[in-house]
């Protein structure tokens, strides 16, 4: 099959592909149009991974912080009990103040874990929906079709 390749890009029936050139011909559009579809593809690709990177960041955050609540917890537990045995010999009312007193600071430890992570997910919330927010800002990917020759998206609905 032969292809008379100085008609590729003669809009005008000269014989010259200069056409190309000029902004108004159909491939210079098409290519503009191109350019543009995949400039935003990649922004929105790099705001998607962001939050995803924000996402792994937030749960990473999590586990530290159940990881430091639940050793203290143990601690404190350890040292509590310790001191009840050793409290059991001077007698049973020092024995239920220091009970209560571990109570206490078991309620303490976990209200401050609460808060933390309250302000922990409160971060990541902000931090996701700042780049969400700059994801739809970039707007929905233009739907090409084989006509103006380009590719069709699927993200289009």
């Amino acid at each position: 099959v032969g292809v008379d390749v100085g008609d590729v890009g003669d809009d005008d029936g000269d014989g010259a592909a200069s056409d190309f050139a000029s902004p108004r011909s159909p491939e210079s559009r098409a290519l503009r149009v191109a350019e543009l579809e995949n400039a935003r593809f990649a922004e929105r690709l790099r705001y998607t991974e962001r939050i995803a990177e924000l996402e792994r960041a937030h749960a990473d955050a999590v586990r530290a912080l159940r990881g430091e609540y639940e050793a203290a917890l143990a601690a404190a537990n350890d040292r509590r009990e310790r001191e009840v045995r050793e409290a059991g010999e001077r007698g049973r009312a020092e024995a239920d103040r220091l009970m209560e007193q571990a109570r206490a600071e078991r309620a303490d430890m976990a209200a401050r874990f609460e808060r933390q992570l309250e302000a922990s997910q409160a971060q990541a919330a902000a931090a996701t929906a700042q780049a969400a927010a700059a994801l739809a800002s970039v707007g929905s990917p233009l739907v090409l079709t084989p006509r103006t020759g380009g590719a069709s998206t699927r993200d289009r609905k």
